[in-house]
């Protein structure tokens, strides 16, 4: 779902399977791993600008193509790792998904309420640690390599190899701008691993940072989307992360 963003890969695949660029290489100049980083950095407003926020809430709209759905999709952020998302689609009902630093959970209509665990839980974290992939979080490029020059969605770019909570998976950034233009990775859902891959696209001015606001995302034949139209930074009450009590009684027992 995430992409969501990232935003929302492991619930993305969850959403589209509830609901329902060829690529090629050639070696050339390496260029630095952390010089890569940095630009992407810089064309997303800055390393000062984005270590300010301490929280955000993202909303818009989240299709999943194949069958045609239309609905809504939020999510939540708060520094270093709380997420909570929600995606509401006609006639299927509300996926959401959260996260505390601690306890990840997850509540649909055909699995319900459960407590996320092991490779699933990894796969949230994840997504916590990149802030959605909204902006570059501070903790996201710890540990990266670069690979090679790859042909991405048609267009050549700086591959890089990202390593978070032992998983590596492959990223894409632009290699005039220096923007993210894509990713592929393994994400874990309750239905089990799927290879997902994700393109960004149609960046905007959002005050201070340059953000790419259409995320288009495939795993196991489906395809969604989400177009983020409606940005507030540092808004976002801690009760948005509390466990719901649901969560909580299967904690106790």
């Amino acid at each position: 779902m995430m992409c969501f963003c990232d935003a929302f890969a492991s619930s993305a695949v969850l959403v589209a399977t509830c609901a329902s660029g060829a690529a090629s290489n050639a070696w050339i100049t390496e260029e630095p791993a952390q010089r890569i980083v940095d630009r992407f950095v810089d064309a997303s407003g800055g390393h000062a600008a984005i270590e300010d926020v301490r929280s955000f809430h993202v909303s818009g709209e989240y299709t999943l193509t194949g069958v045609g759905l239309t609905g809504s999709i939020d999510l939540y952020f708060a520094q270093p790792d709380k997420l909570y998302f929600k995606v509401e689609l006609p006639g299927f009902g509300m996926v959401e998904r959260g996260y505390d630093g601690e306890v990840g959970w997850s509540n649909d209509p055909q699995l319900g309420v459960r407590i996320i665990t092991d490779g699933e839980l990894n796969s949230l974290q994840r997504q916590a640690i990149r802030m959605f992939s909204i902006l570059p979080g501070a903790n996201t490029y710890k540990n990266v390599t670069y690979s090679n020059i790859y042909k991405y969605n048609g267009e050549q770019c700086n591959k890089l190899m990202v390593t978070i909570n032992g998983d590596t998976y492959s990223e894409f950034f632009d290699r005039d701008i220096g923007l993210l233009v894509g990713r592929r990775e393994i994400q874990i859902s309750a239905q089990g691993p799927a290879a997902l891959a994700g393109a960004v696209s149609e960046y905007e001015r959002i005050g201070k940072f340059r953000i790419g606001t259409r995320w288009t995302h495939s795993a196991g034949g489906n395809i969604w989307t989400a177009k983020y139209k409606r940005f507030a930074f540092d808004k976002v009450a801690p009760s948005v992360f509390a466990l719901p009590d649901a969560i909580r009684n299967l904690i106790r027992n």
